[in-house]
């Protein structure tokens, strides 16, 4: 897997916007290009979050297909956190202390 690639988490729907309790926690994923390793990153990124926080609800997109749908406008998305390799490993345990605050 390429050391470059990166991927970028992304909040949105009621749990960002209100800031209600919500039964789900929204979460995009935008991987770099259509590349095996950018898939691949995208793809290990929402295995960690989904074994490490249950109830979120994912969606992968790659930069070319947000600019198309304009999905980060569209709902309001708020910038988490860029995942690459280096800091793949501790992405279950930045994401959940984020999301707690």
């Amino acid at each position: 897997m390429a050391l470059n690639q990166s991927t970028i988490i992304y909040g949105f729907g009621s749990y960002f916007q209100t800031g209600a309790e919500a039964s789900d926690i929204d979460l995009l994923l935008i991987h770099e290009d259509i590349t095996q390793a950018s898939i691949q990153l995208a793809i290990r990124c929402k295995s960690i979050i989904r074994k490490d926080i249950p109830n979120t609800d994912i969606t992968i997109l790659s930069k070319e297909e947000e600019r198309e749908t304009n999905f980060l406008h569209q709902s309001r998305a708020v910038f988490i956190a860029q995942i690459t390799l280096k800091n793949l490993p501790n992405l279950g345990f930045e994401l959940t202390r984020t999301l707690a605050k």
